[in-house]
């Protein structure tokens, strides 16, 4: 391989990696500009749930990273299951940063369509870096024990 080659994989390899670091990472919004997770509580057991991300983040991560929320609503509750409904996409800023809003209900037992909050951690634990709330944490561990 010439010097040129290896100079050029080197920068490409580089940048694809540097743009996968900057994609947006799971936690709480903390500004327009790093992206991330809120809610809010619209009752007891609903939740309106927006996960916003930068242009470095694909559509399926921020849904993936949405229903991560939603799990660990549903486990801060102290429960298992939950519904996501009138999920819809959004486009944010100047860039069309992708953004989710969806509604999520916690439900007090598995019902048809429900998502099982234990999984969808499971799932998406390496995604987000393992990072999730003490509460949750929690009550995740009460469910592995009464297997």
């Amino acid at each position: 391989m010439t010097l040129l080659r290896v100079f050029v994989l080197s920068i490409t390899l580089g940048v694809a990696t540097g743009c996968a670091s900057l994609a947006t990472k799971y936690g709480p919004a903390l500004g327009s500009v790093a992206g991330g997770y809120s809610e809010t509580k619209l009752s007891a057991t609903t939740y309106e749930v927006r996960f916003q991300a930068n242009s470095f983040t694909n559509a399926d991560t921020v849904g993936a990273l949405l229903l991560r929320r939603a799990a660990e609503l549903t486990l801060e509750a102290g429960q298992r299951y939950f519904v996501v409904t009138d999920r819809q996409p959004l486009s944010l800023g100047e860039a069309g940063d992708p953004a989710l809003l969806a509604t999520v209900r916690i439900l007090d037992a598995p019902s048809p369509n429900a998502a099982d909050a234990v999984e969808v951690i499971r799932q998406t634990d390496a995604m987000a870096g393992g990072l999730l709330s003490a509460r949750a944490r929690e009550h995740l561990g009460r469910l592995a024990s009464t297997r």
